[in-house]
């Protein structure tokens, strides 16, 4: 033993593990935050993806548009 009494190692032993399991809680609501802003991301990624597909589609419609016309309208 080191000196200690048994109850002064007991109470410590308490107080270490009252701290680790808020620092588990704190991680655990931590990692809640980043996965709704991680899925929030990939929301707006996916929609980013629809625009850009819809506005290559508009661009392919105007060459050939331009294309058919000579590029003069004609």
């Amino acid at each position: 033993m080191n000196g200690n009494p048994p109850d002064d190692r007991v109470n410590r032993l308490i107080d270490a593990v009252a701290q680790l399991v808020e620092a588990t809680r704190s991680n655990t609501n931590a990692i809640e935050r980043l996965t709704e802003i991680s899925n929030r991301h990939e929301a707006d990624n996916t929609r980013h993806e629809r625009d850009i597909a819809a506005l290559r589609a508009e661009d392919e419609t105007r060459r050939r548009d331009i294309e058919a016309t000579d590029g003069w309208g004609c």
